[in-house]
């Protein structure tokens, strides 16, 4: 099985060269599944459902860093991901949204 990953931001490239504004702070996606949740009254998700979210659960984790929401990279409570470009803005100070807009 093939996991072709496509990320889209809301701004590309040009826009950004051709802002007078500073960038904004890093947005935050949220992608998830609510798991199997239906199979108790009879209506599982397909085996290809659960492999599908297996594979893409292992590459983020591969891929990318989990970090905390907010405060400090080393701090406590790591929940989301951050990928490499991601994180390398982070690093050099660049802002994280807190929520998804």
């Amino acid at each position: 099985m093939t996991l072709n990953l496509q990320l889209v931001t809301k701004r590309n490239q040009s826009d950004h060269a051709n802002s007078q504004q500073a960038p904004s702070a890093i947005g935050l996606s949220n992608v998830r599944w609510i798991g199997n949740r239906y199979k108790i009254i009879g209506k599982a998700a397909k085996a290809e459902t659960e492999r599908f979210w297996k594979i893409l659960r292992r590459f983020v984790a591969s891929h990318a860093t989990k970090i905390p929401r907010t405060g400090s990279l080393d701090g406590p409570d790591c929940e989301i991901y951050a990928f490499p470009a991601a994180l390398d803005e982070i690093r050099n100070g660049r802002a994280r949204a807190a929520n998804p807009e």
